[in-house]
């Protein structure tokens, strides 16, 4: 695939799934700029990409996507820099536990609800919403949001509001996929099966492997070759769809 010309945004770019396709889309050719909250995460995630690919076109912001004017501050800034985003990959998302556990309903909190409602959910609305101008100005861009197999089927594994907030991304990037259609852009889905990332746990990982038709555990990798056909011009044709990336642990 080839995204030279292009201007990508990836939200949560700078650890596991985030970084693994900032730097896809980096080797394929296009300007990327990530967002996180860890200043710290952001700088190394730059200077790999730097470091692996000599003179890419790259950026980091610091910004909480559950914060809208943050967020726009921060798309603001990027446009400016490198140009129209035509890219935007909605990644950012937390997934609380306690003790490695998910949190009952009765015990989640009203906080830790809406907390966990605007990172995942809500940041997508607001980081699209902002490159709509963008896309009218184009007349061509992809919207990618990183959804997840809890969205789709039970999970005994993720608390209610993660699973809800990761359903409602489908849902909202259906109506947006019918909306944009006329200028040019698709808006789909990924829903990642067990991936190893940070945000993982070992004992998680092995215990949910047999599980998994291919035999082994999904890697950021996997994840980033899917987003990198959706953003291309070879899938024009494939918008309002949710691409399941589960090994085959999940068959609608």
């Amino acid at each position: 695939m080839s995204h030279a010309g292009r201007v990508a945004l990836v939200t949560g770019g700078g650890t596991g799934i985030g970084l693994a396709v900032s730097m896809r889309l980096v080797e394929e050719g296009a300007a990327v700029a990530i967002l996180g909250r860890d200043p710290r995460k952001l700088s190394e995630a730059l200077q790999r990409m730097r470091s692996t690919h000599s003179g890419a076109k790259v950026a980091a912001y610091t910004a909480d996507v559950a914060d809208d004017a943050q967020l726009g501050e921060a798309i603001e800034r990027a446009r400016r820099e490198l140009g129209a985003i035509s890219i935007l990959i909605n990644n950012a998302g937390v997934s609380p536990k306690r003790e490695g556990r998910k949190v009952p309903v009765a015990m989640l909190s009203t906080q830790e609800w809406r907390q966990t409602i605007e990172i995942n959910l809500s940041g997508a609305f607001y980081a699209a919403r902002a490159c709509v101008a963008d896309f009218e100005k184009l007349r061509w861009g992809r919207v990618i949001s990183i959804s997840s197999v809890a969205g789709r089927t039970r999970s005994d594994v993720v608390g209610a509001h993660y699973a809800a907030a990761k359903a409602g991304l489908i849902g909202f990037s259906r109506v947006l996929a019918v909306e944009l259609a006329p200028l040019g852009v698709t808006v789909n889905c990924i829903a990642p099966g067990q991936i190893d990332t940070g945000m993982t746990d070992p004992a998680a990982n092995a215990a949910y492997l047999p599980r998994i038709p291919v035999g082994r555990i999904g890697a950021p990798g996997d994840i980033a070759a899917a987003v990198s056909y959706l953003a291309s011009d070879a899938a024009s044709f494939v918008t309002g769809a949710t691409l399941d990336v589960t090994g085959g642990s999940f068959m609608p």
